[in-house]
């Protein structure tokens, strides 16, 4: 209701937002989009996701954000040049970045094969994922929330809501929470400790990063032998 006052007064069709001062007194409402998933809801979600005959860009721009744990634009807006697939890395420049730094990301072979298979349908483009409707601009992550819309999981699950789940299923798997954060690009205050943990947690989160593919393969095949 209030979203409805905030768009009244942005438009000078109303004065105030009467709701405003009520839904600053209720506590804040923790929806369960932003849980994290187990492991049995995260194979189910990428079968329906992979199966729902949506828009074959949008599917696999959603398999990628699960691959590498990048936030849903990180992942819509990427860029061929970007990548550098012999070395498996994505490094995402800084004016794209939440923390405006520079983020290397180890690749999975799974993101690998991924995208090698897009790379002949938009490789002579500037984005791995462009637009539909004007190749000069990537396409919108609003795509991810309609899709889960359509499929009946928007209520339960976000794409902002991946790299928690990612996080905290690292966690159960013994991977240490240094190179889970790192991973996940989380602001390290201490500027020494920032340029350690560059250096040190690659070799690591290489490794973590296969085995999270090798993990959401297993997942997915269980999500489909139960359906």
């Amino acid at each position: 209701m209030s979203g409805v006052f905030e768009h009244a007064v942005a438009t000078l069709r109303a004065d105030t937002d009467p709701v405003w001062p009520v839904r600053k007194a209720l506590p804040p409402n923790k929806t369960q989009h932003k849980r994290a998933l187990s492991a049995e809801e995260v194979g189910q979600l990428l079968n329906d996701f992979d199966g729902h005959g949506g828009n074959f860009q949008t599917i696999k721009a959603f398999r990628l954000m699960w691959l590498a744990l990048s936030r849903p634009n990180e992942s819509v807006q990427a860029e061929w040049v970007e990548f550098d697939l012999d070395k498996a890395l994505w490094t995402i420049p800084a004016r794209r970045m939440k923390a405006r730094r520079e983020h290397i990301v180890p690749l999975p072979t799974q993101a690998v094969e991924l995208l090698k298979a897009m790379h002949p349908i938009t490789g002579h483009t500037k984005f791995v994922f462009p637009n539909r409707d004007d190749r000069q601009r990537p396409m919108a992550d609003a795509a991810l929330r309609q899709a889960l819309k359509k499929l009946g999981w928007a209520t339960k699950y976000s794409p902002h809501g991946t790299r928690t789940t990612g996080s905290t299923r690292l966690s159960e798997m013994g991977y240490r929470p240094d190179a889970i954060e790192a991973q996940l690009a989380h602001a390290e205050p201490n500027s020494v400790r920032r340029t350690y943990n560059h250096a040190t947690y690659l070799d690591e989160r290489r490794v973590m990063m296969q085995d999270w593919g090798g993990k959401l393969e297993i997942w997915k095949a269980a999500a489909q032998a139960g359906n």
